[in-house]
């Protein structure tokens, strides 16, 4: 899956990626907008008291005069009431807090569910087509951003209904020198566009940046031990230290870039309520009453300024991982396993290919023309150079990819009318590379699987000779098995995960290279497993090591996708050259 990132930078955001991503929410939003206005409402009138009061002692007056509020209140009075609408303006942004809190996790949670929930309905074209970076990055890294974003577009609208009702306030109470001074100040944010610009790309270039770093960390760790090993470790470091101050740059020049937008702006308002301030002195005003509210509204206006600036500047820099995020989701969906179709009717009789190809690409066929039948309790084994279309081959049984051409029959029917979840119940592979969860063996056999027991999982346990082994940890089948299996061998991940396929009693099952990287006792484990299963299971066996292949009945041999030939192992020897030479470059080792 390719970048879908926008290349030209804007201005401002791209508005409709906000709304469509945050729609469900706007109730939540107006309603923090709300409670903002009602607690802008008492603010201002806090800051009224506080003119009030002040230009009275600044008179040495105990009426408080200069506003029509102190002709008919009490200096006490007054008192009274700024207590009071101070408290009920603290237990508003409270509720406002709590409001907000409780969006934002509806929004994380749902989100995150989405995300998830799309990448495991998609096709498996699709899942395999992304690279895991891009999967972590949707998930955790630009996940948090919309979170963030959301965040900064409900401090946004409290923002700027508190700037509204300071203004507002302002121009009432100050006339025609509040104007001076807002206009003033409207037209140099104007001014600080070039600002945006420069923040808005260097925030991108701070995520290109995180992104490449990802990148390089998830081939670190997975390569830790050949790093070693080779002796390569301080080239790895050396590497692995450009992209961390590749990083630590980006996000230097980004923090920068913000801050330099966040100075000029704070410094452009000053400079014009200072101005406006030198005017009133000059103008030598008698009632200081109405100019020193203004100066405290406009203050007070000028941090939610502030605020809706730094929150326009946060929505600038999330909205592509925003849009990122939304395409991503969106192709997911849009590639999501169909689902209907008639359910699998077991036992299966017969697995019939018909002129099959499948190309990943319109001029490169991964398998073409394939053409051949297996049939209920068959073992087959698979063999073929690299490259020669045995990946592909598994995948079409699976039911993981469709033919590109020709059509494979199960009892008769064609597959693509099968529903795809009836016949994964029935057919299960084993990967080469033996994969667990950090969970217990029995939750490893069982694999959330619910309507399995402990007694399945015991006979399939016992099926792949691992039984006793796994009764004698600490903690029996309850023992949790560490990340990636790492408290087991290499052949108890194996035949654990043998265990796993076997615990629901399939049909079908396909092992792929089973034995590659076993010693040989677990190797003879595992064959004594498939000799059991011969006849009860069909089997389909990808090998390289043709010892695994004893139990098979016949031998597919794959080369550049096509089906060279299908027989025995006896008439493989005497009449395909390629199957001969592995297994005289077999009996060598």
């Amino acid at each position: 899956m390719g970048s879908t990132e926008p290349q030209d930078i804007a201005i401002g955001p791209r508005w409709g990626t906000f709304r469509d991503e945050f729609r469900p929410y706007r109730r939540d939003v107006w309603l923090t907008g709300g409670l903002a206005a009602v607690a802008a409402a008492a603010e201002l009138v806090v800051v009224g008291i506080l003119g009030v009061l002040g230009a009275a002692a600044f008179a040495g007056t105990d009426s408080p005069v200069g506003l029509p509020l102190g002709h008919y209140l009490s200096r006490t009075t007054l008192s009274v009431t700024l207590v009071v609408t101070v408290l009920m303006r603290g237990l508003l942004q409270l509720i406002l807090a709590s409001v907000q809190q409780r969006m934002l996790y509806r929004y994380e949670q749902q989100a995150r569910t989405e995300l998830l929930g799309a990448f495991l309905d998609a096709e498996w074209a699709t899942q395999s087509s992304m690279e895991s970076t891009d999967v972590y990055n949707a998930i955790f890294s630009f996940l948090n951003q919309a979170r963030t974003a959301l965040q900064c577009a409900t401090d946004a609208v409290g923002s700027a209904v508190n700037f509204a009702f300071m203004v507002g306030g302002s121009f009432l109470i100050g006339g025609p020198w509040t104007f001076a001074i807002v206009g003033g100040s409207v037209l140099l944010a104007w001014a600080l566009r070039p600002f945006i610009h420069a923040s808005r790309k260097a925030a991108k270039d701070s995520r290109e940046a995180s992104r490449r770093f990802v990148a390089a960390m998830v081939e670190t760790i997975a390569l830790a031990r050949e790093s070693r090993l080779f002796g390569v470790n301080h080239r790895v470091k050396k590497r692995d230290g450009a992209a961390s101050e590749a990083v630590a740059d980006a996000n230097r020049r980004s923090g920068l870039a913000s801050k330099r937008l966040s100075v000029v702006y704070t410094t452009a308002v000053y400079a014009v309520a200072a101005a406006g301030l030198a005017a009133v002195i000059l103008a030598d005003v008698h009632n200081p009453a109405p100019y020193v509210t203004v100066v405290l509204l406009l203050y007070r206006g000028l941090g939610y300024g502030q605020a809706l600036q730094s929150s326009y500047q946060t929505l600038i820099s999330s909205e592509p991982a925003i849009e990122w995020l939304r395409q991503t989701r969106s192709e997911l969906v849009e590639n999501a396993l169909p689902s209907g179709g008639s359910a699998f009717v077991p036992p299966l009789d017969a697995i019939q290919f018909s002129s099959v190809s499948f190309s990943y690409s319109d001029d490169v066929a991964a398998v073409e023309d394939l053409d051949f039948i297996i049939e209920r309790g068959d073992a087959v084994g698979v063999v073929g150079p690299s490259g020669a279309g045995k990946s592909t081959l598994v995948q079409l049984l699976l039911r993981l990819r469709v033919p590109t051409r020709g059509e494979i029959h199960v009892n008769g029917q064609d597959i693509t009318t099968l529903d795809p979840q009836s016949w994964f119940g029935h057919v299960v592979l084993v990967p080469q590379e033996a994969r667990l969860a950090n969970m217990s063996v029995l939750d490893n056999v069982l694999w959330f699987r619910h309507h399995l027991t402990r007694d399945d999982a015991i006979g399939a346990l016992r099926s792949a000779h691992v039984l006793d082994e796994m009764l004698a940890l600490p903690d029996g089948l309850e023992t949790g098995v560490g990340e990636e299996g790492a408290r087991l061998s290499g052949g108890q991940r194996q035949r654990l995960c043998i265990a796993r396929a076997l615990a629901a009693a399939p049909d079908v099952i396909i092992l792929d290279e089973p034995t590659s990287a076993l010693d040989l006792i677990s190797e003879e484990a595992i064959r004594q497993t498939l000799a059991e299963l011969h006849g009860r299971i069909t089997l389909i066996i990808i090998a390289h090591r043709l010892s695994t292949l004893r139990v098979c009945d016949r031998v597919m041999v794959l080369r550049d996708g096509r089906m060279e030939a299908f027989a025995d192992r006896e008439d493989l020897e005497r009449n395909n050259e390629f199957y001969a030479e592995t297994l005289r470059l077999s009996r060598l080792v």
